[in-house]
């Protein structure tokens, strides 16, 4: 009878640390994410060093015929990371025994858009023009035509 409440106590921090363990998805997520990109310091006449050091490497290259250089871009908006909300996702899988992790994780991975702008260098490597920024819609796979008929 005297180690009834060791055991007891042994059982609680097995569950607690299993729950921490088992939970992480939507912390680790929530925690994580990309910084948001600030495309209003980009000007003409930067070089592309500056460019690439707020957008990253460009996803494809356009060369034309007089000396100018097309660059596209693709970054992340809307998911930089928050500790608070990896605390309270933290707690919540605690709270409710992991429960939390389905719509918590359904919600952290809805968060950010893709977004593409276009940057024009001339022979220099500095920008000679700047696009608009568009949201990236995320490809849908093409349906098939149903040709099949059915008696």
């Amino acid at each position: 009878m005297k180690n009834f409440p060791d055991k007891i106590r042994l059982d609680v921090l097995s569950l607690f640390f299993a729950l921490t363990i088992s939970s992480g998805c939507a912390v680790g997520m929530a925690a994580s994410g990309d910084k948001e990109v600030r495309t209003e310091i980009l000007e003409v006449g930067q070089s592309r060093l500056i460019v690439e050091e707020v957008l990253g490497r460009p996803v494809s290259r356009i060369e034309d015929s007089n000396e100018r250089r097309t660059d596209v871009y693709e970054f992340q908006t809307g998911n930089e990371g928050s500790t608070k909300r990896a605390w309270l996702h933290g707690v919540m899988d605690v709270l409710t025994l992991t429960l939390w992790e389905i719509p918590a994780s359904i919600y952290e991975g809805s968060q950010g858009d893709t977004k593409s702008i276009t940057i024009t260098y001339g022979s220099d490597d500095r920008v000679v023009e700047i696009g608009q920024v568009i949201k990236v819609e995320p490809s849908k796979p093409q349906e098939e035509e149903n040709d099949h008929t059915y008696n």
